[in-house]
């Protein structure tokens, strides 16, 4: 993508939104605050600019687009952008106020139903780990990838990522008059899903594909910013250009064809079938249909070519409609019908998967709270910010399965539970060193909540005070020098080695005390006076590298703690 700046990044922003559907104002003129705000002390050389003003009938969302380079640079606008955000958000929605903002007089009707903001912050140079934007109510930051993402949805399905977009600041769905009708075929009491859940009603039935894309809503587990309520909830994977390309290559060719298979919608307690008819009634809304396994087979017919040529296309549907009303029920029930259809037609990044078993799937294993613990900690400031590569981002350096196997061993329900009324020394000493590294009771932490809330903290600390201790050789995204720490089974190595700690009822400074020592003895095994450079250099014979297995890349450690013992001798 072509680096752009100021007023021709605007311009470009401006033809992205309008892509998406939206009515987009920008252009707009600098504002004196004590004209927006009488009541304010400001003086008269301080104005008020914003980059985009999209009014959407009762909301408007206010943008502010950049191309800097420089995080304190950034962060100052980000700052800037949030307090006239925040005046104009305080302010009486008056003609004079949009007026003074720059809009046109004959579009000032389009602002006269406002009665609330959203805002966005688009950084098109930094990612998200490169700066620190506080997160605020009501503003979306878009980084880096998530303008990317943006970008190349409004490229490849234009007008239908409309609704996509607005669902990301929680803006209230707009519901038509007359819901779909479509002649459809009705199996009662069906179950869907395997383990204990409710039983499901499922229809056939075929249907043009610009009925469908409008009100069809896509848990995509992307890059993009959410504000809404559901932002915990998106599992499945972006949509992928090439692929909607290659789809549209084969529609394009017969204007007639269809595809052999159904799409598998999951569809809202709204939906209404009216057997006499055999008609099925979809509410004309946003969401009322929720694509489960399809979504680049519909997405592709979401093309101007493919729409002026194949207007009168079908494509055949499976919809299953839960009997479950409650809303986090029937959420769960949906992921659990994307997990079991994709795991058994197609390959589904793991991480995707992990990141959803708790939250979505209510899962408490091992695996699942793991997840949660490294999931929550990447996204919290310290020495693991933005360093796993999970469902969140690609931008991190260590891959997070490796890691997330080896944390397992800290975050059973069941083996913690045991250590209530342990009696044997060894367990009394495990009971410790839970209560020492992860600051609770035991028995708050056999609640899945505590657990995660005090793993991620005993997580964070713990590598704060390994990146502290290995300062050199810690990971970082524009870090040059190698370390063997980048590598994913030594980072699950020093996880084995926290599991290690807490076993032996280490507390915090005994930690410190043990990792500092492993730093004396491999610098005796690698006959350096002073940490001044990489340690754990992985082309130095006595160093594990990536060939070597958590286990024993633990072994290496654990055998350092006492004396200068090389990968070899291990």
């Amino acid at each position: 993508m072509q680096e752009l700046s100021g007023t021709r990044l605007e311009d470009f922003g401006k033809e992205v939104f309008e892509r998406l559907g939206v009515r987009c104002f920008h252009r707009l003129q600098h504002a004196r605050l004590i004209q927006i705000d009488p009541s304010g002390s400001y003086s008269n050389n301080e104005h008020l600019e914003f980059d985009y003003l999209i009014p959407l009938d009762r909301i408007c969302i206010i943008g502010e687009i950049t191309s800097r380079h420089q995080s304190r640079d950034l962060e100052r606008k980000y700052q800037r952008y949030r307090r006239h955000y925040n005046i104009l958000a305080a302010r009486p929605f008056e003609d004079r106020v949009w007026r003074l903002l720059g809009v046109p007089e004959q579009h000032i009707s389009r602002f006269r139903n406002v009665e609330a903001l959203r805002g966005f912050y688009i950084s098109t140079a930094l990612q998200k780990y490169d700066v620190s934007l506080p997160e605020v109510p009501n503003i979306a930051r878009f980084y880096k990838s998530d303008w990317e993402s943006l970008c190349e949805y409004s490229s490849s399905i234009g007008k239908y990522a409309e609704h996509h977009f607005l669902s990301l600041f929680d803006v209230p769905l707009r519901r038509g008059r007359r819901p779909l009708e479509i002649t459809a075929t009705r199996t009662r009491d069906r179950k869907v899903l395997s383990g204990r859940v409710g039983s499901a009603d499922v229809y056939t039935f075929e249907a043009s594909p610009y009925e469908l894309l409008p009100l069809s809503r896509v848990y995509r587990s992307d890059t993009l910013p959410d504000l809404s309520p559901a932002s915990g909830s998106k599992y499945q994977r972006a949509l992928i250009p090439d692929k909607l390309d290659k789809i549209r290559r084969t529609v394009l060719t017969e204007p007639t064809f269809m595809f052999p298979g159904s799409i598998l919608v999951v569809l809202s307690s709204g939906c209404e079938y009216r057997p006499e008819q055999r008609t099925l009634l979809i509410p004309e809304m946003y969401g009322s249909v929720e694509v489960i396994d399809g979504q680049h087979r519909l997405f592709s017919y979401a093309d101007e070519e493919v729409e002026a040529r194949c207007s009168d296309c079908r494509i055949m549907v499976t919809g299953i409609q839960f009997h479950e009303q409650d809303q986090n029920a029937a959420s769960r029930y949906s992921a659990k019908t994307f997990i079991e259809i994709n795991t058994n037609q197609t390959t589904v990044r793991r991480s995707h998967v992990d990141a959803i078993r708790y939250p979505l799937l209510g899962e408490t294993t091992p695996r699942a709270l793991a997840a949660q613990i490294i999931w929550q900690a990447n996204e919290t400031n310290g020495a693991v910010y933005g360093l796993f590569k999970t469902n969140q981002t690609s931008l991190g350096v260590i891959p997070t399965t490796t890691v997330l196997t080896s944390l397992k061993a800290l975050t059973s329900l069941e083996a913690i539970g045991k250590l209530g009324n342990v009696t044997r020394t060894a367990g009394r000493r495990r009971r410790q060193g839970y209560e020492n590294l992860f600051g609770e009771t035991i028995e708050r932490l056999v609640e899945p909540e505590e657990l995660i809330k005090k793993g991620k903290i005993c997580f964070i600390r713990y590598f704060n005070t390994v990146a502290d201790v290995f300062r050199h050789d810690w990971p970082k995204r524009e870090r040059t020098n190698p370390s063997s720490l980048a590598f994913a089974k030594v980072m699950a190595a020093f996880v084995k080695l926290l599991a290690r700690f807490v076993a032996e009822g280490l507390d915090w400074p005994d930690v410190k005390v043990q990792l500092e020592t492993i730093r004396t003895n491999v610098m005796q095994l690698r006959s350096m006076r002073r940490y001044d450079d990489v340690l754990f250099d992985p082309d130095e014979p006595s160093i594990p590298d990536a060939r070597q297995s958590p286990a024993y890349a633990y072994r290496f450690l654990d055998r350092n703690r006492t004396s200068a013992t090389p990968i070899g001798d291990v």
